[in-house]
């Protein structure tokens, strides 16, 4: 405490005195305090004995906080005789002192000193309306705050800065990145037993099946079937694979049979049976036509088929064969 004061009911001061903590000696008291009161001033409120006027004011050479209690017998009893004030000065160590009990570091600014901006004024006062104040980001480490303090009788007084590290923003900040890095992990290994799963019950089955298709394509015969274990749709797919094989073979055997029952048939007949390709050339000739000339079946193929046809005839037959012989790729006679 600094400042003591008693003033009666018509605001006449009675007795003053102040005292510097700090250099530990007198002081003098504010001219404000010096003579008398308006009866009318926030700290001359006498209505209520158990109702204490605090505030701060703004005094030329200093910032003085307040505070005033009506003058009343100890059990409230009685008529209020005057006021008893005290105050503090509000000054570097003071701020300090309360800087180290609130942690975030503060400063008070007088609003008719140009320790601030005009626009960061503005704004403090636009946002002071409903007590919100103005905050604004320094850096990504710092944010300061300002909010608009009104003194005893309600002018605009001070403006509290409050410079605080962004505590919040960078625990979220690295909350964010660490969420994003394991969803980022966690995707990957999705991704890569997805891909080996993949890999081994589809695309390495898939290549299987295509491998044994052409395998089985490139011979002769059908006899191989797919082989692919499992209970699935690719297995599914190699039994119907295996099915249409199994129904192509059987076709394939019953087209041999048929041709081998009709050569034994060709061949078995007396007449003369000559195949002949788009070069003239004899493909076939069966066992009667080739004994006719004197020559084995086999000896014949790939000999031009007017060796079996007079000098007397062939012209004939030349025409016969532009004729008719030209529509189709292979002919007999």
């Amino acid at each position: 405490m600094n400042l003591m004061v008693f003033v009666d009911e018509n605001g006449k001061i009675i007795y003053s005195e102040s005292y510097d903590i700090q250099n530990k000696v007198m002081r003098q008291v504010p001219d404000f305090f010096s003579t008398r009161l308006d009866s009318n001033h926030p700290l001359m409120n006498m209505s209520d004995p158990h109702v204490q006027t605090a505030g701060f004011l703004i005094l030329p050479e200093d910032i003085l906080l307040v505070s005033s209690q009506p003058i009343i017998y100890s059990d409230y009893s009685g008529q209020a005789k005057g006021v008893f004030i005290i105050g503090k000065y509000l000054n570097i160590d003071e701020v300090n002192r309360i800087g180290t009990l609130t942690q975030p570091g503060i400063r008070f600014h007088r609003i008719d000193n140009n320790t601030l901006s005009r626009d960061i004024i503005a704004h403090i006062k636009d946002n002071s309306e409903g007590n919100y104040g103005y905050v604004q980001a320094l850096n990504f480490e710092t944010v300061q705050g300002y909010i608009l303090l009104k003194d005893i009788q309600g002018n605009d007084g001070l403006v509290l800065q409050i410079t605080k590290e962004r505590d919040i923003f960078n625990k979220g900040f690295e909350t964010t990145i660490q969420v994003l890095l394991i969803i980022l992990t966690g995707s990957l290994i999705l991704g890569m037993v997805l891909i080996f799963f993949l890999n081994s019950l589809i695309i390495k089955r898939v290549d299987s099946i295509a491998c044994q298709v052409k395998k089985i394509s490139n011979q002769t015969t059908l006899g191989e079937r797919i082989t692919l274990a499992g209970d699935d749709e690719l297995s599914g797919l190699a039994d119907e694979i295996n099915r249409m094989l199994e129904t192509i073979e059987q076709t394939q055997k019953k087209l041999q049979e048929s041709e081998y029952q009709f050569r034994d048939l060709v061949e078995s007949l007396p007449d003369y049976i000559v195949v002949y390709g788009k070069n003239k050339n004899i493909i076939y000739i069966n066992p009667a036509a080739a004994r006719a000339i004197g020559y084995e079946p086999d000896a014949m193929i790939g000999l031009p088929v007017m060796l079996m046809i007079g000098q007397n005839f062939r012209k004939l037959v030349t025409r016969y064969m532009k004729k008719k012989g030209n529509r189709r790729r292979n002919s007999c006679i």
